[in-house]
């Protein structure tokens, strides 16, 4: 009897984490991706959803490393592809914390954001060109998100970027 109950207990555990999988879908890297893709061919519900992407990941408890620095220059690709006026009109009708989420990500009060992956390749814009967008991210409510505090990695990544 013990034994039964100890192998239906990691059934249900194994269940309902297989659910939880399903519906983050790899960490929200892959909803990022159909909704950059979506957003640069113009559609802002591409846009709103890859907004949507960050808040979900910046409110799952999970260090993160690799998940978050692959949001954080998606949303500057982004913000780089559709342009100041297209973002800021999508992030200004967005709820409080999905903004927040998205200045956490973005760190406007840096001189530049990434726009493309890490490594030789990586490039850089300035926020100066981005004035609707840099004031919409300042202005937003600062929410403790649990990434920024518990990943070393995207705290490293965040100084590189700054240097």
């Amino acid at each position: 009897m013990i034994r039964f109950t100890i192998y239906l207990f990691f059934g249900l555990v194994s269940i309902f984490q297989s659910q939880g999988r399903d519906f983050y879908g790899d960490d929200g890297r892959q909803a990022m991706l159909e909704a950059v893709t979506a957003a640069i061919k113009g559609d802002d519900l591409g846009i709103h959803s890859a907004f949507i992407a960050t808040y979900v990941r910046a409110s799952l408890p999970y260090f993160g490393g690799e998940d978050l620095e692959s949001i954080s220059l998606s949303l500057g690709f982004l913000l780089y592809k559709c342009g100041d006026k297209r973002f800021s009109e999508v992030l200004k009708i967005e709820r409080p914390e999905v903004v927040s989420a998205v200045k956490a990500f973005l760190s406007p009060d840096s001189k530049t954001f990434s726009i493309l992956v890490a490594g030789p390749d990586q490039k850089s814009a300035p926020w100066k060109k981005y004035p609707k967008s840099t004031l919409l991210l300042s202005e937003a409510i600062d929410i403790p998100f649990a990434f920024q505090e518990r990943s070393p990695q995207f705290q490293e990544f965040r100084r590189l970027l700054k240097d």
